[in-house]
């Protein structure tokens, strides 16, 4: 499905609501005990995220966010900068320090 046409900054509110609960979903089907069981693209295949270890989520979640802030960084803003990403993911999001507004990298 596509989510709206043209960069993020340009669409209108209702398309980048659409974009913003899209990514989150995308996001959360990589927290541990989703049981979403969904598939998700990596560069050479695909992985069942029902398979993946809690580290492999860390890791696909954190390269999710990376590879938004890098390539929109306003609709980065809207999802992390502003703490919805956090706040909409509550209890599965509260240990993903690159969500925070000062991430600590070990």
């Amino acid at each position: 499905r596509v989510l709206g046409s043209g960069p993020y900054k340009t669409l209108n509110s209702v398309n980048k609501q659409e974009v913003i609960d899209h990514l989150c979903e995308r996001y959360f089907s990589y927290c541990s005990g989703s049981g979403s069981g969904s598939n998700s693209s990596s560069s050479s295949s695909t992985i069942s995220t029902a398979t993946m270890t809690s580290t492999q989520m860390m890791i696909a979640r954190y390269e999710l966010a990376a590879h938004i802030k890098f390539h929109n960084p306003s609709l980065y803003h809207d999802l992390v900068v502003t703490g919805l990403l956090l706040e909409r993911g509550g209890e599965k999001t509260c240990n993903d320090t690159w969500l925070r507004s000062r991430p600590d990298y070990y």
